[in-house]
């Protein structure tokens, strides 16, 4: 029973126009230009809610305090100069590297078999 996807044998394709696949159908078809099209939509949300606040944030950094005049780097000048931003920087630091070493000892721990 034919299922209308096969040739005979001994009966070739017909060659032109028709037979050849174009340059989009080729990239249409493969499997990830599709897994790329059903992952825009989420790549265009990631953009829209993470990347462009972070960029305006950035931005706003670089404002003086009335949020009408650029300064630049003037502000983080100002904070890196004063001790207490500078004690800030160190417990986040001190916090962040101790947490993750008793973590992985705690975890390395438990899974050691006795």
């Amino acid at each position: 029973m034919a299922d209308g996807t096969s040739v005979p044998i001994g009966v070739t394709a017909p060659r032109g126009k028709a037979g050849r696949k174009t340059t989009m159908q080729k990239f249409a078809q493969r499997r990830s230009t599709t897994g790329f099209l059903l992952c825009l939509p989420l790549i265009l949300l990631i953009a829209c809610f993470v990347i462009y606040p972070a960029f305006y944030a950035i931005y706003l950094s670089m404002l003086n305090k009335k949020m009408t005049a650029f300064v630049g780097l003037g502000n983080f000048q100002f904070l890196l100069k004063r001790h207490t931003f500078q004690l800030v920087i160190f417990q986040s630091c001190l916090f962040a590297i101790t947490s993750v070493v008793l973590k992985a000892l705690l975890g390395f721990t438990l899974a050691h078999p006795r």
